[in-house]
């Protein structure tokens, strides 16, 4: 997509002692765009997502949401400026498998992490309505490829390919080190 992101980070890197979490992760997010963010258990992603949303500060690096640097505000701050996180809550519906939850509507439910962009409401205390982007931590991979326009494979906290689901599919490298996409 062309014209600047609305939502990027620029070497955004979180450290827990030695261990990089996240490490110089650069993603930029248009406007209307769905990305997903996938890779194995312990590949940084929940990270990646917590440190967008405030609940986690970065080490080092940038978030930058309308040309706004937000790394470093709290949680509530970054929740006013419209970007707000949901877990998965697989429990909800405990019968209906995640394409079936998909098509009822319910894309919350099929990611492991959600950061919503989302309006901020005229009224005080209202719950915002969700709107693009939105970048998922995703649990499931066959959704990840079926609802992204772009996805990006994290692993050992570093952003190791980023394209769309049909390079990433044809990107031998990939296919070898993540079987199955």
């Amino acid at each position: 997509m062309s014209g600047p992101a609305l939502l990027e980070t620029d070497d955004l890197t979180r450290a827990y002692g030695s261990l990089l979490a996240v490490s110089r992760a650069n993603v930029a997010t248009h406007k209307g765009e769905l990305r997903s963010i996938i890779g194995p258990n312990g590949a940084g992603k929940t990270t990646f997502c917590t440190l967008i949303s405030g609940e986690v500060r970065p080490t080092s690096g940038h978030i930058r949401f309308n040309g706004r640097d937000i790394a470093g505000l709290s949680q509530h701050e970054v929740c006013r400026l419209g970007i707000t996180q949901s877990y998965q809550r697989t429990d909800i519906f405990p019968r209906l498998t995640v394409l079936e939850k998909r098509a009822g509507g319910l894309p919350g439910l099929c990611a492991l992490v959600q950061l919503l962009v989302a309006r901020r409401s005229a009224h005080r205390g209202a719950r915002p309505r969700a709107r693009h982007p939105r970048v998922h931590g995703a649990g499931h991979l066959e959704v990840a490829l079926d609802l992204s326009r772009r996805l990006c494979v994290m692993d050992q906290g570093r952003i190791q390919f980023e394209g769309t689901p049909e390079t990433l599919r044809a990107d031998p490298a990939i296919q070898q080190r993540f079987p199955g996409v």
